[in-house]
């Protein structure tokens, strides 16, 4: 007979394998380096703003939450769902009148989507070896 506390060292055991070990790791460097790359590009693409550090702040979140989701979605096989999260966060952003701050708020979610997208599925080639 198993003991409880041999079961539940199975299950810790299972838990660090090579594979959640690179999506904890891949979540992990997409979090913390996307504002960097997005950042990165604007300025190399001389795209420059200058916003409040309540609409930058708010524009980080949700960039992240971004991120978050578009790699939850690429790993569960639910590509074409991205689109909606597309489609939500431009109706959000319909009603903005700065023509400056929509070229800079399109091309930051063209470029975190992108970054985001292409993190997925490195994540999971990765995987495909293991």
């Amino acid at each position: 007979m198993i003991s409880l506390s041999c079961l539940l060292c199975r299950i810790q055991f299972s838990l660090f394998t090579a594979k959640s070990f690179i999506v904890i790791l891949g979540y992990f460097i997409t979090l913390l380096s996307s504002g960097y790359i997005v950042r990165f590009i604007l300025k190399k693409a001389l795209i420059s703003i200058h916003t409040s550090d309540e609409k930058t702040g708010s524009s980080t979140v949700i960039g992240k939450c971004e991120n978050l989701l578009i790699l939850t979605l690429i790993l569960t096989n639910s590509i074409s769902s991205i689109a909606f999260i597309m489609a939500a966060k431009s109706l959000f952003r319909a009603g903005e009148a700065d023509k400056t701050y929509i070229a800079y708020y399109i091309s930051g979610t063209m470029i975190n989507l992108t970054y985001s997208i292409l993190m997925g599925l490195s994540i999971k080639y990765l995987i495909s070896f293991l």
